[in-house]
């Protein structure tokens, strides 16, 4: 089993709708997908290229790249080769093969 997505609980970006009401539109983080910054725009990289998600992990230790080892977080690795930590109280994983 491995994590195809992850989704953010109570975080996101706030948008009106036609009433004025502000709607919460909860930030994805999907295997193979852009990143999105929340406004309507996905990330790019310094050459311009979309900035994608490869690889989602939970709770690794990261001591060979000098990434100290943060327990109950997500390791979401990116095209543009970084890795970012997203604290796992505030996301749920979507599991499959």
């Amino acid at each position: 089993m491995k994590i195809l997505s992850l989704q953010s609980i109570g975080l996101g970006a706030t948008f009106s709708n036609s009433y004025g009401n502000g709607i919460n539109v909860p930030f994805i983080l999907k295997v193979g997908y852009p990143l999105y910054d929340g406004i309507d725009f996905n990330l790019k990289d310094k050459n311009g290229n979309e900035i994608t998600v490869t690889k989602i992990e939970f709770e690794r230790l990261y001591a060979d790249i000098d990434v100290l080892n943060q327990s109950d977080s997500y390791f979401v690795h990116t095209s543009d080769g970084h890795i970012r930590l997203f604290p796992a109280d505030k996301y749920i994983a979507e599991w499959g093969e």
